[in-house]
């Protein structure tokens, strides 16, 4: 049950957190000094991760978190691009030739059935106010 809460609560497994968690804790520890304690990287991480899975403000971060704004807005910025700095050359390598670029396009097409595509990305869902008259354009 606290499996499926956490991954309802983050969208990831708690193994894929401690995965990412042993690749990037150490990158975004921060020093104690004598008048603070740092904020721990597991939460720096929880609330990044939070942050990006729900789509939720920055302002409701900090309330959830009890974390000044700012602070949460730093976490958020250094965390996501030590991720990036930790796992893009692991999982994000650029195809070097032209024989690299086919044989994506192939596996989208022997996977998804569609053609001529390098890449996907997945999206965010923002809502709107439907314009009139729309019927079901615009319905997700």
């Amino acid at each position: 049950m606290i499996i499926g809460l956490i991954f309802r609560y983050m969208r990831m497994s708690p193994e894929s957190f401690d995965c990412l968690l042993s690749k990037v804790g150490p990158l975004i520890r921060k020093q104690a000094t004598k008048f603070t304690q740092p904020i721990s990287p597991s939460e720096r991480l929880a609330l990044t991760i939070r942050y990006l899975a729900s789509g939720d403000s920055q302002q409701s971060m900090s309330f959830s978190y009890r974390i000044s704004k700012t602070c949460v807005s730093n976490i958020i910025q250094e965390t996501c691009q030590t991720i990036w700095d930790a796992l893009s050359y692991e999982y994000l390598q650029t195809p070097t030739s032209a024989d690299d670029w086919k044989n994506i396009s192939k596996e989208f097409m022997e996977l998804w059935n569609f053609p001529h595509c390098l890449g996907a990305i997945d999206g965010k869902h923002i809502a709107i106010k439907c314009p009139a008259s729309s019927d079901s354009l615009f319905f997700n």
